[in-house]
């Protein structure tokens, strides 16, 4: 099974909540978490399968759109 990245933060919180947004819409989502734990630098990966990905980022657009609306 090949896995794509879909989303990239540099917030875990903000990962946690995408991963289960995505769960919740049935795609699969893992975290791969890049950064520096003592200095809190570096990237935070969500990734999903690569069959999932135009389903994933939809779901990812959605939450964006409405972020950016609340702000």
């Amino acid at each position: 099974m090949d896995w794509t990245t879909v989303f990239t933060t540099n917030s875990d919180i903000e990962a946690a909540f995408v991963q289960g947004l995505l769960q919740n819409s049935d795609i699969p989502a893992v975290v791969m978490n890049q950064s520096d734990s003592a200095y809190k630098f570096g990237d935070i990966k969500i990734m999903t399968t690569t069959e999932k990905v135009m389903d994933a980022n939809l779901v990812i657009k959605e939450y964006l759109e409405n972020r950016t609306q609340n702000d």
